[in-house]
């Protein structure tokens, strides 16, 4: 044979039933002779490999039928590389054996599947290409005028057997760049191993997998069962992966994010079933640490609130964890792993833009409004409800370190107005049961006016403001001999609402006093917040907006 390859065989045949049996051995044939065969499916080329195979094969011949044949022995290609078509290595390996392989016309039996060393590369080149997608040559055209017809292939008989002890992978590498990114990003996995042992099928055999390798230095490990029955297959797989060094990721921060990650470590916890044709997954990813840099100008970045999104998810010790559930039918065309973790995340970041609160009550089960807190009419007081949920918002802020709240007050023209008035009324009633203008009390606590005192001190207010003035400008008139107008003069003897609502056309707000109002209810908050509850004041601040907002609540944003 050409080059080192030795190939020999001897064997038995016999006449009178026709049976052959063969022993043969091949040694270090040259892989490389075989590529203008290669060169017709692929632009790259063989670089090295050593093909090895031991065996023995037999032939009985039945009556009927095609007869039996069986083969057995041991198959093995080293030093092997493929490269690309300048010559660079696209994938290689130590050793690939085939070890103890029995075969006939109904079963495949092996005692281990090795492969040993084996690296691939994958590149991503600065204009997006990859450097395996142009390895495969397209298929030659059909001449003009000519349709082969398709070639159909049926299997008759049973399914073959196929029994293997153990698929082992021994020291394998793998290492990914991506030239289209500046600067370039890259990732390697090393010492990647393990084995699935035993491997059957078809049948109720399951299979042990542990494999388990460096990812960038993390660990990296993947162990589970795996039950290859066709339609009937099932899996439980689990991936792990701990702690990974976000750093390096800064190229894909800066195109999707518009920031670069200078610091944090990435833990991935996945599991995966298949029944049948339906997949339930768990993809728990855990970032601890996680620092981004200043915001970089970036054409691909989301204009969603990274950041705000990060500091609603991450808690006092700097870990961010999310789950992302998945429950789909393989046969749906729409069920992409991989399309459906993206939209999850992309949920969350919407979320965090739209409804910031509601994402942040969520992680604490709060299903409560927490962006704004409600005031009574004229009132800079918080109520009952207003402090319970000022308290959940404490509890999620103390979790959420990196959270900032901005307040913005409001009020109502309207309503305030008349609130305002009614307090300034009941003031003036409480002040006019002090007695002296030094605004101590004449007698006992200074506590709200009963209904009986409030109705005697409402009634001499009446007489005093609103009918001592009205009487006394009917008397000027008739001196001058002009006439009274018909019910000019108030009645003495009016309605308790109307006296209050005669009350309050006597008094008076400043210019600035439901603007007051508005920025009280948002100090107010503040101070709930940072004096009740412990929050450091620099994360809390009352906000400056160019308009009040006409609302009688205090409105909360979340930074």
């Amino acid at each position: 044979m050409d080059g080192e390859g030795h190939f020999s065989a001897k064997g038995t045949l016999h006449p009178g039933s026709g049976s052959v049996e063969a022993e043969f051995a091949l040694s270090k044939l040259a892989l490389a002779m075989f590529q203008p065969y290669a060169a017709l499916a692929i632009t790259g080329s063989i670089g090295r490999g050593e093909l090895d195979m031991t065996g023995r094969a037999s032939f009985a011949p039945a009556s009927g039928g095609a007869g039996r044949v069986r083969l057995g022995g041991d198959l093995s290609v080293s030093n092997f590389a493929l490269l690309d078509s300048e010559g660079k290595e696209l994938a290689g390996f130590e050793r690939f054996a085939l070890e103890k392989l029995a075969t006939d016309t109904q079963a495949v039996s092996l005692g281990r599947v090795l492969l040993k060393g084996a690296r691939m590369h994958y590149r991503i080149n600065p204009d997006g290409s990859g450097n395996w997608a142009s390895l495969s040559r397209q298929p030659a055209r059909p001449e003009a005028g000519r349709e082969d017809a398709p070639i159909e292939s049926k299997r008759q008989g049973p399914e073959p057997r196929i029994s293997i002890g153990a698929i082992a992978l021994q020291n394998l590498s793998f290492d990914f760049t991506d030239r289209s990114l500046q600067p370039p990003f890259t990732a390697r996995i090393t010492r990647f191993g393990g084995q699935i042992a035993p491997f059957k099928k078809p049948g109720m055999v399951k299979s042990q997998i542990d494999f388990a390798g460096k990812l960038d230095g993390a660990s990296l490990r993947v162990a589970g069962t795996l039950r290859p029955a066709g339609k009937d297959s099932d899996a439980d797989i689990a991936v792990t992966l701990a702690p990974w060094n976000l750093p390096p990721t800064t190229p894909y921060g800066i195109r999707y994010t518009g920031y670069p990650v200078q610091r944090g470590k990435l833990t991935l916890d996945l599991k995966y079933k298949l029944g049948g044709r339906r997949v339930e997954a768990s993809n728990v990813v855990a970032i601890h640490q996680l620092q981004l840099g200043d915001k970089v100008d970036s054409p691909t970045a989301t204009g969603l609130p990274v950041k705000l999104a990060l500091a609603i998810l991450t808690d006092r010790e700097g870990k961010l964890e999310i789950d992302l559930p998945i429950d789909g039918e393989l046969d749906d065309p729409d069920f992409r792993v991989g399309k459906l973790v993206v939209h999850a995340i992309l949920n969350v970041l919407q979320k965090a833009a739209t409804s910031p609160f509601a994402l942040l009550g969520s992680l604490f089960g709060h299903s409560e409004d927490l962006s704004m807190v409600e005031f009574a009419a004229g009132s800079d007081e918080l109520g009952d409800a207003g402090r319970k949920k000022l308290e959940s918002l404490a509890k999620a802020l103390a979790e959420r370190p990196g959270l900032r709240l901005s307040i913005a007050g409001g009020m109502d023209p309207e309503a305030d107005r008349k609130g305002l008035l009614q307090s300034q009324l009941q003031e003036t009633l409480l002040a006019r049961r002090r007695g002296p203008a030094s605004g101590k009390p004449a007698h006992g606590d200074d506590e709200p006016l009963s209904d009986a005192e409030r109705g005697t001190a409402l009634h001499a207010l009446y007489l005093e403001r609103v009918v001592a003035p009205r009487e006394k400008e009917a008397a000027g008139l008739r001196a001058e001999g002009k006439p009274v107008p018909a019910g000019f003069v108030a009645r003495r003897d009016a309605p308790a609402p109307d006296v209050e609502a005669m009350l309050m056309q006597t008094m008076s707000l400043s210019p600035d006093a439901l603007a007051d109002l508005a920025r009280s209810r948002a100090e107010t908050v503040q101070d709930e917040l940072t004096e009740s509850y412990g929050i450091d004041p620099e994360r809390v601040f009352v906000a400056t907006t160019p308009e009040t907002p006409r609302t009688r609540q205090a409105t909360l944003q979340l930074e």
